[in-house]
């Protein structure tokens, strides 16, 4: 009970040390999307995501421009939350917008646009997440395309797979084929020689 009263105390600390958290809830139950919208300026990151994260519980279309706008935000927790709530809209500029932010410099923006993508339209993104796969350097963005790709059920992605064995198979054969030693088959005994006569010479 003590630590219930003692997180909801530090909850209305860390409130009234910054009012615009404050101002947010408020804009919640309001389903203001005007002023949630000017909040996706502010200086502070954390009222960024708070604001995106707000936007999505309008579950009003008319969100939804301002959270693709969120998708071009500097800090990727923001663009990652803009990504999170986009998949609760159904509008069409929101699979192309998303698909640009495959490429961005953070990885948990791409993981996060490689999960809402295989949400968003399933089977149709597979070749798009399996050229993340093959080209992807960071091993979590590699590892969760993988597993979106096993997720929407990706045929194409078996097909990759199948080949790659195949290949690993072949290149294996052949390089022991090359480092096979050559044998001198000897017809008599008289040409074999035993240890001791080799540490004579």
């Amino acid at each position: 009970m003590k630590k219930i009263v003692l997180i909801i105390l530090l909850l209305l600390i860390i409130i009234n040390c910054n009012p615009e958290l404050s101002k947010i809830g408020d804009y919640s139950i309001r389903g203001d999307i005007e002023s949630l919208s000017d909040l996706l300026d502010d200086e502070d990151w954390v009222i960024r995501e708070a604001a995106v994260r707000n936007l999505s519980k309008t579950l009003d279309n008319r969100a939804v421009t301002p959270l693709i706008y969120a998708l071009s935000d500097e800090h990727p927790n923001v663009k990652a939350a803009a990504i999170d709530s986009l998949t609760l809209f159904n509008d069409k500029r929101i699979v192309p917008s998303i698909s640009k932010l495959l490429y961005d410099k953070s990885p948990l923006v791409r993981i996060y646009a490689i999960d809402a993508l295989g949400d968003l339209i399933g089977k149709k993104a597979s070749a798009l997440i399996i050229g993340i796969y093959k080209n992807e350097k960071d091993y979590n963005v590699k590892e969760w395309s993988k597993y979106v790709l096993r997720r929407i059920g990706s045929s194409e992605f078996k097909k990759t797979k199948k080949i790659r064995k195949k290949k690993v198979k072949k290149t294996f054969i052949k390089k022991k084929i090359d480092k096979k030693p050559d044998k001198k088959i000897s017809n008599t005994k008289k040409d074999k020689k035993t240890p001791k006569e080799i540490k004579k010479k």
